[in-house]
């Protein structure tokens, strides 16, 4: 027993109050920094999918375009956003200025819904946003696409196909096509 007044506390407490303090702490982050720390996080397997995954490199390198294509926002409207800042307004001009860059829809649309994770994950780690993030007006479009496209391997499997014994216009046809 301490002093009076006062209790012992417990090592469980003690614990509980660093934690509170380290949440607290974090809270204090800027977006800027959160998007980086996020991105940081999945890219070492530090945060996990729902289902229990890591991030995909190629989800990863999708989120640090997002971030890349947001700073460049940023720095066009002279403005560092914050948490609450992104609001419908935010939304509609970001998405115009996407469009003014000529990006597709489908490249605006995982740009809007990247950022819309990321504050979405923000909230749940205790930082506010804006409630607009979570209305049906803040949304994805996209568009379906006939784009087609071959993995790495199948590049590769192409680059080294033997055409030797065809014409020789194959394999120049073949090398400009892998360029």
């Amino acid at each position: 027993s301490g002093a009076e007044g006062y209790r012992e506390i417990s090592a469980d407490d003690l614990m509980k109050i660093i934690d509170f303090m380290e949440r607290k702490k974090c809270r204090t982050m800027s977006l800027q920094k959160y998007i980086e720390t996020f991105i940081e996080d999945i890219a070492l397997g530090r945060r996990i999918t729902g289902r229990g995954r890591r991030f995909s490199k190629g989800t990863v390198d999708s989120f640090k375009q997002t971030m890349r294509k947001w700073a460049q926002y940023q720095a066009a409207r002279g403005a560092m956003l914050d948490f609450q800042e992104v609001d419908m307004a935010v939304y509609r001009d970001y998405s115009a200025f996407l469009m003014g860059q000529n990006y597709s829809i489908n490249t605006i649309g995982k740009c809007i819904k990247n950022l819309k994770q990321i504050l979405l994950t923000a909230e749940a780690d205790g930082y506010r946003i804006h409630s607009a993030i979570r209305s049906r007006n803040f949304k994805v479009h996209q568009v379906k696409t006939d784009a087609i496209y071959l993995t790495q391997s199948d590049l590769r499997a192409m680059q080294q196909l033997d055409l030797s014994t065809q014409p020789y216009f194959y394999e120049v046809a073949r090398d400009i096509f892998l360029i």
